[in-house]
């Protein structure tokens, strides 16, 4: 994989556009870089906070080094972005609302609870009970901390999408040449960023792995469909940052409202798959086309 990826982006000043005039500048993408000092970063405060999670009284300090773990894509978008048109461009798209049809919010927003319901719904077929419909009494991403468990939930996909949407996806997509590649690269690269959280005593996380190490291997394969569509949604609706993050949080939140077990949780995986096949299957051309420019 080369250092950096070249490519023209055009920027569009919004009194120019009623002209329909714009420019087009050389913007500099550095994938390598970026998703190197990603992982440093967030590797750095999350295997701190394993360390401390093995000690006594140490959960302030564990929730302190989470959280400042969650920045490291932010931080390193925000380095390698630099000042310019790049930044310009990241500016515009975190406040994109309008443009996105009503159509594709309801996709954000419903598609992961409506697999999860589907996925219970053939649990008995593997042993589980359909109570698993009953919504949660808590959540418990964080044992014994149910006021972080709802920070991560809301925060951390914000925090999150801050990075991987403004900088991460679209260096990856412009290496790769088109959209399917690099949401599988994508996959691969952010469920290995989620490593040191395995580390961690009690978090949601530790207690997979702590149970079987399968439902752990589940974690990562799942992570890639979630991906796939997350870039279809990304990039059909001109690379929205708030779109990401909406999918993102009722993902993360989805998993927790309802009482799935880990078993049902693999079927969730298979549905969630299936999804994603059918989407590249519709939108066929669009994943494969090779994209030079992002506009």
């Amino acid at each position: 994989m080369s250092k950096h990826v070249v490519y023209r982006l055009l920027e569009v000043n919004p009194r120019a556009s009623r002209k329909k005039e714009s420019m087009s500048k050389h913007v500099v993408y550095r994938p390598v870089g970026f998703f190197t000092c990603a992982f440093a970063l967030s590797w750095c405060f999350w295997f701190s906070a394993a360390y401390y999670s093995h000690r006594q009284n140490g959960e302030v300090m564990i929730g302190v080094l989470m959280l400042l773990g969650l920045f490291g894509p932010a931080v390193a978008a925000f380095f390698f972005s630099g000042p310019g048109i790049l930044r310009q461009d990241i500016r515009q798209r975190m406040f994109r609302f309008c443009h996105t049809p009503l159509r594709f919010w309801l996709v954000a927003v419903l598609l992961v609870p409506a697999v999860i319901v589907v996925a219970i719904l053939l649990s008995p077929l593997i042993g589980q009970s359909l109570s698993q419909l009953r919504l949660s009494p808590s959540i418990g991403v964080m044992e014994g901390s149910p006021l972080f468990s709802l920070i991560i939930i809301f925060l951390a996909p914000a925090i999150e999408e801050l990075g991987w949407s403004s900088y991460g996806i679209d260096s990856l997509q412009h290496k790769c040449g088109n959209i399917f590649n690099s949401a599988i690269l994508f996959g691969i690269l952010w469920s290995l960023w989620h490593l040191p959280l395995f580390f961690i005593k009690g978090y949601y996380h530790y207690r997979l792995f702590a149970e079987n190490p399968l439902f752990a291997f589940n974690f990562f394969v799942s992570v890639v469909p979630l991906t796939i569509i997350t870039n279809w949604l990304y990039f059909r609706n001109d690379r929205s940052i708030p779109l990401a993050i909406i999918f993102h949080v009722s993902a993360v939140l989805s998993s927790e409202l309802f009482m799935v077990t880990n078993e049902t949780k693999c079927l969730v995986t298979v549905v969630c798959t299936a999804v994603a096949a059918v989407i590249i299957w519709k939108d066929t051309d669009f994943f494969f086309a090779t994209r030079p420019t992002l506009a």
